[in-house]
């Protein structure tokens, strides 16, 4: 709640902060409780703030694949094994378009 207070609620240094909570709880410490909702509260506010290509989103997804995988909560495993293959055909299209210029 520090963070919260002097960096504000949408902050870009706040999600990189609850990502790397996130994924110390998820590897780390195997409380996967503890980790679901900062890793969405991280995908939220980068998604806000830099849209879906964001290449700091894949941390967060394949986070959130990890803990689903060790949960074994299959749907939501699928979920953003899907979500990162669409993230990251979005970067590689937006890849090709900018070699393209």
């Amino acid at each position: 709640n520090a963070e919260y207070g002097l960096l504000g609620p949408d902050n870009y240094e706040l999600a990189l902060s609850l990502g790397h909570l996130a994924s110390l709880y998820n590897y780390d410490m195997a409380r996967y409780d503890a980790a679901l909702p900062l890793y969405h509260r991280s995908i939220q506010i980068s998604l806000s703030m830099f849209g879906a290509a964001y290449s700091g989103l894949e941390y967060d997804y394949r986070g959130l694949i990890h803990l689903y995988r060790k949960t074994n909560q299959t749907e939501e495993y699928m979920k953003y094994i899907n979500k990162l293959h669409d993230w990251i055909h979005l970067r590689e299209t937006q890849s090709s378009v900018f070699n393209d210029i």
